[in-house]
């Protein structure tokens, strides 16, 4: 509720977000200014607003309908704009001169989603140049993709790495010892080969952007 001042009388502006409608759609509600009659006819006649979804993917900028009172707006009155920047990662949808007396209704079609962290495309990019055997690229990723990119995942990292190459050789026969004996027990294959296949340095690195704020 934004309130504005006129002789100690308000006029109140009251908004809403809805998650999801009936229609499994996104709305957020800018209601008319109500209030003290004089309160409200001293506000601007009309106002520009900006909607900012923050934390969102992407949408389809085709599934954003803006209503001003009863009538939908042509795309061309509506500005929509997204920011993809990890600090950001928000959608805006602009209007302008909507009359002080009428209700505006932003709708995404189909909803809006909740971003994922950037840090998971960021360890993924990593994990992709990163010269190591892609088994271990693929187990690592698993274990960040799960964790939804938080530092959760570093206690696994941590766990299921080695240090050096002679401790790779040391684990090596290890791994193939394991995959010829073991073969109604994949997790305990897949432990060896994580624990010989994803070197410190790496999992330096992942730590460095799963920790990032």
């Amino acid at each position: 509720c934004f309130e504005d001042a006129c002789a100690g009388k308000t006029a109140d502006t009251r908004m809403e977000l809805i998650w999801r409608d009936g229609n499994a759609s996104t709305q957020f509600v800018i209601n008319a200014a109500t209030g003290c009659d004089s309160a409200v006819s001293s506000l601007p006649s009309k106002r520009d607003w900006s909607v900012v979804f923050k934390g969102v993917a992407c949408p389809d900028f085709g599934k954003i309908r803006v209503f001003v009172g009863e009538n939908q707006l042509e795309s061309k009155a509506v500005e929509v704009s997204y920011e993809g920047e990890e600090s950001t990662l928000s959608l805006t949808v602009s209007v302008h001169n909507v009359p002080v007396c009428d209700c505006v209704r932003v709708i995404v079609d189909g909803g809006l989603c909740i971003a994922q962290d950037p840090k998971v495309g960021d360890c993924y990019r990593l994990l992709l140049k990163a010269q190591v055997p892609y088994r271990g690229k693929e187990i690592a990723f698993d274990a960040i993709r799960q964790a939804g990119g938080s530092a959760s995942a570093i206690s696994e990292l941590c766990a299921l790495e080695y240090t050096s190459e002679s401790e790779f050789e040391r684990h090596q026969q290890s791994v193939d010892l394991t995959n010829a004996h073991a073969p109604q027990h994949p997790e305990v294959a897949k432990w060896a080969q994580w624990k010989c296949t994803l070197p410190d340095s790496v999992k330096r690195a992942l730590e460095e952007i799963l920790l990032r704020s």
